[in-house]
């Protein structure tokens, strides 16, 4: 739980739009290593895609051998790594957006071209409610910890009521950063139409420019 927890932290992280990138300059350098990052970023989940999906397999196939109170606790952790498994594929989809963002911006800054003040102004203002959404998901790490050593302790006790309560608090957290990063896909899809558009736009003046 911990690890995927860090690892979206580290990946959403980076999704917002360097506004910067539209300075008067045809450098795209800085463009092609954030690409290159997210490209690494979107490799490592799908990596842990499988790795989940490798572990609900086995962890499913173990649950017949179990006593029921064994049961009950791997079934929830199996339904815990399901939820996850949901969030990886939305964070998937963030990077492919980020992907084509980047590479638009990167187009848009190599025809010489200059963004609309309102689009940059528009875009200024995706980008830090992407950062206010993120916040909202961040907060949750401390609850989603909290419950885990919680948790531990009933383990320990074989105490099926607090399981199942705190359980049940997991699955709300996931339901709602869930619920969260497909918002942020939302955006980041906003702002693709956005630069998609002034990429066009670009292209036609460049076109009859001559």
């Amino acid at each position: 739980m911990k690890k995927i927890i860090s690892f979206l932290a580290v990946t959403m992280a980076a999704a917002t739009v360097g506004i910067n990138a539209f300075a008067a300059t045809t450098n795209t350098s800085k463009i092609d290593d954030r690409i290159a990052r997210i490209q690494q970023q979107q490799q490592k989940i799908e990596q842990s895609e499988q790795k989940n999906q490798t572990k609900i397999s086995n962890d499913t196939s173990k649950l017949p051998q179990l006593n029921s109170f064994k049961q009950a606790l791997m079934q929830d952790r199996i339904n815990v790594l399901n939820n996850q498994d949901k969030n990886l594929q939305i964070m998937d989809e963030n990077k492919t957006l980020r992907l084509s963002i980047e590479n638009a911006v990167k187009a848009i800054k190599e025809s010489g071209s200059a963004l609309p003040k309102d689009t940059l102004a528009a875009l200024k203002a995706d980008n830090q409610q992407i950062s206010s959404i993120w916040a909202d998901i961040s907060a949750t790490k401390g609850q989603i910890q909290a419950i885990n050593e919680q948790n531990k302790t009933a383990v320990k006790n074989k105490d099926d009521a607090t399981l199942e309560a705190n359980f049940q608090k997991l699955y709300s957290i996931q339901s709602l950063r869930n619920q969260k990063l497909a918002q942020i896909n939302g955006i980041l899809q906003q702002m693709n139409s956005l630069l998609s558009a002034n990429k066009g736009s670009s292209s036609a003046s460049s076109s009859t420019a001559y």
